[in-house]
Parts: C-alpha cells; structure tokens; sequence
C-alpha cells in the first residue's frame, strides 16, 4: 500500500510525463557533465606522469591539455543544457499545476471561498507551489549528478587501482 508521500511523489511525476524528453536531455547531460569532470583530473595525473618519468615530453603534455580543453567546453556546455533544461521541466510542469489549480478554484462553491479568510487559498497556493518548483529544480539536478558522480568515482577508482577501490569501499 503506497503511503501519502508516494502518492504524492508519483502524482508529480505525472505532470512530467509529457517532457520526458527535457528528462532524457538533462540525463544524458548530466552524464557527460559528471563523465568530464572526474576524467579531467584523470586526465591531469597522466599528463604530469609525462613529465615525471625523466625527460619532458611536450609532445604528450600538450596533446593531454588540448584533450582537458576540450573536456572543459564539453563539460560546461554540458552543464549548461542541465540547467536550461530542467529549468525549462520545472517551469512547464508547475505551469500546467498552476493552470490545473486555477481550475479547481474556479469551480469552488462560493460557500467555501466565503468560508476562508481573504487571500488564504492563493497564499497556500503560492507556498506550495513554489515549494513544489524548487523542490523540482534541486531534485531533478542533485538526484541525476549525485547518483552519477558516485558510479563514475567508484568506475574510476576500479580502473585505476582495484584493490583501493576495494578498501576505500570497506
């Protein structure tokens, strides 16, 4: 049996439903911003190991800093659709509440629109909607970069050393 939070949570994924795409582009958004910005310093650590093993070779320093340029514009353009695109999930979601909410209160009976104090229902509107918005906005970005920063650490982390990976874990 689904609690009231849930019923709650899946009935605001609903009015996401019709942007699913915004949410399939700031996922794969998130996905490349999270994927640059642990790669860049692995990137970093290679680019120094050719310069410490004796003599500098030029050759793959500046070939390992063209490569972190170019992480760094695909990063930041990354981020940027991340946050165009969940803002513009948010605002169209809590559009369509607000134009649904509008709906219901026109069709309140005059008894219980006398019954409250004045301005008591849109206030409780406009609380809860902005509550509904930011949590909207903080959610889809922390949940989508959060969950991918862990993977790819932990993916990295494997990669380069297993058995630190395993006592880090422990």
């Amino acid at each position: 049996m689904k609690t009231k939070n849930q019923k709650t949570l899946f009935r605001l994924i609903g009015y996401t439903k019709p942007y699913a795409p915004l949410i399939v582009i700031s996922f794969v958004s998130s996905i490349l911003s999270v994927a640059v910005s642990i790669l860049i310093p692995l990137m970093t650590g290679y680019a120094i190991d050719s310069m410490i093993e004796g003599a500098v070779d030029f050759d793959k320093v500046f070939k390992y800093i063209y490569i972190i340029a170019a992480m760094i514009a695909v990063g930041s353009i990354a981020q940027w659709t991340l946050s165009a695109s969940v803002n513009s999930l948010t605002c169209k979601t809590v559009r369509n509440i607000r134009n649904q909410l509008f709906e219901h209160i026109n069709n309140l009976s005059l008894k219980y629109i006398d019954s409250q104090r004045q301005g008591d229902i849109i206030a409780r509107i406009s609380s809860d909607i902005d509550q509904v918005s930011e949590g909207l906005l903080q959610g889809f970005t922390q949940l989508f970069s959060g969950v991918l920063t862990i993977a790819a650490t932990l993916g990295i982390l494997f990669y380069i050393n297993w058995i630190v990976a395993l006592v880090v874990l422990v």
